[in-house]
């Protein structure tokens, strides 16, 4: 399991570093056919990056080389899927906002933070701090 491990990793570095940097390095043509290709290769060379590493954690656990996040097995295992879905679900959130110039959520957390920032101001000018 440890070889398998290592070679799914060594995979899942090359996929990352040639194939998914190429992709996201080139814009591309963002209209029409072309466009089209573009997005199902980084798509299936994402997928195939997220196959490699779930192949990784999975002989990570398999290896204990999760020990040190919890004694108890169920609760390990529990946090280590959650944090590899979790780590998925942003790979994948970020691949599909990537050409987006506004996205709501992150407009509305910026606007929010800015607020915050105003009323905060205001307090401080108010009580000379």
């Amino acid at each position: 399991m440890t070889i398998l491990g290592n070679i799914f990793l060594v995979v899942a570095a090359l996929i990352s570093a040639f194939f998914l940097a190429a992709f996201r390095q080139d814009d591309g043509n963002q209209s029409g056919n072309s466009h089209g290709g573009y997005a199902f290769g980084v798509m299936a060379f994402t997928l195939l990056f997220a196959a490699c590493m779930l192949v990784v954690t999975i002989a990570l656990l398999a290896k204990g080389g999760y020990d040190w996040v919890s004694a108890n097995t169920a609760k390990r295992n529990f946090w280590v899927v959650l944090g590899f879905l979790a780590v998925m679900v942003v790979m994948g959130m970020s691949a599909m906002f990537k050409y987006e110039s506004r996205v709501p959520l992150a407009d509305r957390f910026r606007e929010s933070m800015q607020q915050t920032h105003t009323l905060l101001d205001r307090w401080l000018k108010a009580h000379s701090l």
